[in-house]
C-alpha cells in the first residue's frame, strides 16, 4: 500500500514537472515572437558615431555656422523674396517715380546751363611808384617798389647810383615808403639834401609830385594808378 501511494506521488510530481515545462517553453516563445528586432550592435555604434561627429562639429562651428546648419531655409526664403523682388515689373506707381526724378534732373541741368555767369569784381589796381630824375639832360626813372631806396655813387652799397654828379656822396641818401607815405633822410652827407630849396637834416615827409635835390640832382616821386 505505501509502495503504491509512493508511485502515485511520483506521477503527479512527474506530470507537474512536465506541464511546468510546457508552460515555460510557451511563453519564452512568445516573448520572442513579439520583441522587436533591433540592429546589430556595429549598425547601432555606427550610427551614435555618426551623431556625435556632427555634435562635435557643431560646437566647433561658428556662431554664423551654427546659425546656419540650424535654419537653413531661411536663407532659402531670402534668395526666394529676392528673386521674386528682381523679377517682379515696375508698377504704375513706380514709373510714375522714376519718371518724376528724370524730370527733376533735367531741370537742375538746365537751370545750371542757363545760369548767369558770375560778374567779376573788378579789384582796385595797384598803384605803380617811380622816382624820376634827370641825369646829363636826360630823363631816367627808377622803379620805387622797396620801402628803402639808398641813393648814393657807390654801387655797392646803394639802390640808386648817380655817378655822375660829383656832389652825391658815396652813401648819400635814402627815400622811404611806409604805407605809400614817403620820406627822404639825408645821411650826413657833405652837400647836403635839399627840399623846396631847404636844405634838411635827418628825416623829412615829402608827397609825391614834390620835387626835392640830392647833391645837384633834382627827383620827384611819380604814383601812377591806386
Amino acid at each position: 500500500m505505501e509502495t503504491e501511494t509512493l508511485y502515485i506521488v511520483l506521477g503527479v510530481i512527474v506530470v507537474i514537472n512536465v506541464v511546468l515545462l510546457f508552460m515555460f517553453m510557451s511563453k519564452k516563445k512568445k516573448q520572442s515572437v513579439s520583441r522587436p528586432k533591433t540592429a546589430p550592435n556595429n549598425q547601432v555604434q555606427a550610427v551614435n558615431y555618426n551623431e556625435y561627429n556632427k555634435t562635435v562639429a557643431l560646437h566647433h562651428s561658428s556662431p554664423m555656422q551654427q546659425e546656419k546648419q540650424a535654419r537653413p531655409y531661411q536663407t532659402n526664403e531670402k534668395t526666394a523674396m529676392l528673386q521674386e523682388e528682381k523679377i517682379r515689373p515696375l508698377s504704375s506707381e513706380d514709373k510714375e517715380e522714376v519718371r518724376q526724378q528724370v524730370s527733376k534732373k533735367a531741370v537742375m541741368e538746365t537751370q545750371l546751363l542757363t545760369a548767369e555767369p558770375e560778374v567779376a569784381v573788378d579789384k582796385e589796381p595797384v598803384p605803380t611808384m617811380t622816382i624820376e630824375y634827370k641825369e646829363k639832360e636826360t630823363e631816367k626813372s627808377f622803379p620805387f617798389t622797396s620801402s628803402i631806396v639808398n641813393v648814393g655813387r657807390d654801387p655797392e652799397v646803394c639802390d640808386l647810383v648817380l655817378s655822375e654828379d660829383p656832389f652825391i656822396g658815396r652813401n648819400h641818401a635814402m627815400i622811404l615808403n611806409k604805407e605809400n607815405k614817403f620820406f627822404v633822410v639825408d645821411l650826413e652827407s657833405k652837400n647836403g639834401t635839399f627840399i623846396d630849396g631847404e636844405r634838411i637834416t635827418g628825416q623829412k615827409p615829402i608827397e609825391a609830385n614834390q620835387p626835392f635835390t640830392i647833391g645837384r640832382t633834382e627827383m620827384v616821386i611819380k604814383v601812377i594808378g591806386g
